[in-house]
């Protein structure tokens, strides 16, 4: 089980400015064997599920709904691994888009915690 700083989201005020970003999303296979027979173990296969939602928007999904979807996958990759950088740091990416600074700025310290 994650720390408990992994288990909660910070309050948000609503923001006075929408700031763009452009996210490159690269796409992780889980190759380990070891895992590969229960990939729903692996961090890596919840980060790639997170990236083809947020990259596709299947099914017609509005961006905001798409991120709570990715969101959501990439939480669990950090149950899986609260080591998985990449996890982690989408998660942080993940609430920056939803406006949610704070919850992003502490998301984004935790992932300069694990490679500094």
């Amino acid at each position: 089980m994650p720390p408990d700083d992994y288990n909660f989201e910070i309050a948000e005020t609503k923001p006075h400015f929408l700031p763009e970003i452009k996210v490159t999303i690269k796409l992780f296979k889980c190759i380990n064997p070891k895992i590969e027979k229960n990939i729903f173990k692996c961090a890596d296969f919840w980060l790639s599920k997170g990236y083809l939602i947020q990259s596709s928007k299947q099914g017609g999904q509005k961006q905001a709904d798409a991120n709570n979807v990715a969101l959501d996958y990439y939480l669990s990759g950090v149950k899986i691994n609260p080591e998985s950088f990449p996890c982690v740091y989408n998660v942080a990416c993940s609430y920056y888009m939803e406006q949610k600074y704070l919850s992003a700025k502490k998301w984004f310290d935790l992932a300069a915690k694990i490679e500094p």
